[in-house]
């Protein structure tokens, strides 16, 4: 007798829940992540991958239970700067991890609560109303700059003089930013005067101008008469002339005026073919008859 072959037992499926895979996690806690970045004034979609893809930190409360430890902090801000995060991010940055402490604020009498907040402006609304009181005050210490202007509003999120000196006592934020400035095009004595403002430089010398030797007196020019004057100038002796002689006509004036007659004895420099090619070019424009005879007769 044949023996019967067993049947394969189907594979077991898993008791437990599958393992999500990272991109999911990423995708998952972004939403809560972003807020929880945004509110603390540090979000940057750089600084969210390193968090989540080096960090496998997926939710606000993995990241407080992390950044309790003062050598993870450490590792995280050097990371954080390698990835991008950079002067004021950077510094805001450090003291939500408790490494620098911030600028302690006075505090304002209590004011009776508003019924809803107002909308906040978007950067772009900010960028624009940042641009008058800055650039007075940029070129009011020489370094005005449009490239200098972009950086620090667009970067820095500075969108006014009070911001600037804010930022300006953090040493670190100086050095970037110097740094920042230097690569966007700031050269030269502008350099000298912006680190002058960051207090890196007393004074800034100036360059001493050449003194230019005194111009000579120029004889006073000959007035240049414009087309029109040319014209009436030359017409009113020109007008008289032709009349007497039989062949006043305007445009043919008008030729005679392009072949540089301006008075009647310019006339006898016209060659023949001259004549004969101003004759052509006055027909056209209608002088016919008696008037191109007489034209003819007074060269003989």
């Amino acid at each position: 007798k044949k023996k019967k072959k067993k049947k394969k037992a189907a594979p077991k499926k898993p008791s437990g829940p599958r393992p999500k895979d990272p991109e999911d996690l990423k995708r998952e806690g972004r939403p809560k992540l972003e807020k929880y970045m945004r509110d603390n004034g540090i979000w940057q979609i750089d600084l969210f991958d390193l968090i989540t893809d080096e960090y496998q930190i997926y939710s606000p409360e993995e990241f407080e239970e992390e950044k309790s430890d003062p050598d993870w902090v450490d590792t995280f801000l050097i990371d954080a700067k390698q990835c991008g995060v950079m002067g004021k991010q950077a510094t805001t940055l450090a003291v939500f991890c408790g490494k620098k402490k911030g600028k302690k604020k006075k505090k304002k009498a209590p004011q009776k609560p508003k019924q809803s907040k107002p909308k906040q402006k978007d950067h772009e609304q900010l960028r624009i109303e940042a641009r008058a009181p800055l650039e007075k005050f940029l070129r009011a210490n020489e370094i005005w700059q449009i490239d200098l202007f972009d950086l620090m509003v667009d970067q820095y999120q500075i969108y006014s003089v009070d911001d600037f000196n804010e930022y300006k006592e953090d040493d670190d934020w100086v050095d970037d930013f110097l740094l920042e400035a230097k690569q966007c095009g700031v050269m030269g004595q502008k350099v000298k005067y912006l680190e002058k403002l960051c207090g890196r430089r007393k004074n800034v010398k100036k360059k001493k101008k050449k003194k230019q030797a005194p111009k000579k007196k120029e004889a006073p020019k000959e007035k240049v008469l414009s087309p029109e004057e040319i014209e009436n100038k030359a017409r009113s002796k020109m007008e008289p002339f032709m009349s007497d002689n039989g062949f006043w006509h305007k445009d043919l004036f008008l030729i005679l005026l392009e072949w540089e007659i301006y008075q009647p004895s310019d006339l006898n420099s016209l060659s023949k073919s001259d004549r004969k090619e101003i004759l052509q070019q006055a027909k056209q424009k209608g002088l016919i008859g008696g008037k191109v005879k007489k034209f003819k007769a007074y060269f003989g």
